[in-house]
């Protein structure tokens, strides 16, 4: 991989031409040689495609007032780019987005805006514990209007010298951040996916989602690499 530098004529190359991958992650801009995918069809590739092909169809069939709707909201709400913070995601951007949670949720799409009112998250960090042989994750992170889902995401066991995930972790549970905060035993879920759960003093990657089930705010935390309590 070779780092790029960018001049004021070309600012950024993203995407694959021919061999080639450019990209912008965590070290800034790179090019590197793209990689062949081996199986392209696992259940956690499908699953996400088959959710955008369900919200494809779902944003075709709304009304253009409902569409204008979301649009009004992005424009009220504006939320940067990633890649590019000078530009705004537009309100179907914010609509498919939100609702790519919703459906990994386990949540209805929600086609019309209930209420705009944007809640204030008190963060306080999701935490692992190894109790009795049992996984269980919590999150005592609050809502100021207790509207806020939580989609909280796992890793293998790494070293605890390890600061970048390099998406490792995998969705494990989602819940309500009700006033009491959430804590549940995640071992059935973690097994399935990793396999033996980590013990404790070990070291986990933790990520943690949250969006407002009302609208389109959603609120995104990085990868932490946690020990296990």
């Amino acid at each position: 991989m070779a780092r790029i530098l960018y001049s004021a004529l070309v600012t950024s190359i993203n995407g694959s031409i021919g061999g080639t991958t450019f990209q912008r992650n965590a070290y800034g801009h790179t090019v590197k040689k793209k990689p062949n995918i081996v199986n392209p069809n696992t259940i956690r590739q499908a699953q996400p495609r088959a959710n955008l092909q369900t919200l494809a169809g779902v944003w075709a069939s709304m009304t253009t007032a409902q569409r204008n709707a979301w649009d009004a909201y992005a424009t009220a709400n504006p939320v940067p780019s990633r890649l590019n913070p000078n530009a705004y995601l537009s309100g179907h951007a914010q609509w498919l987005r939100v609702n790519l949670l919703r459906l990994q949720a386990g949540l209805s799409v929600l086609i019309t805006i209930v209420s705009s009112a944007q809640s204030v998250l008190t963060y306080s960090g999701a935490g692992v514990q190894n109790i009795a042989g049992q996984l269980w994750f919590g999150d005592d992170s609050t809502d100021s209007l207790n509207v806020m889902q939580m989609i909280g995401s796992l890793s293998a066991v790494v070293k605890n010298s390890q600061t970048y995930d390099k998406s490792r972790t995998r969705f494990i549970m989602t819940g309500d951040l009700d006033p009491g905060g959430i804590f549940n035993n995640v071992t059935p879920q973690y097994t399935n996916t990793f396999g033996v759960i980590p013990l404790t003093n070990q070291y986990v990657f933790v990520r943690t989602v949250y969006f407002n089930r009302n609208n389109g705010q959603v609120i995104y935390y990085p990868s932490i690499n946690q020990i296990v309590s």
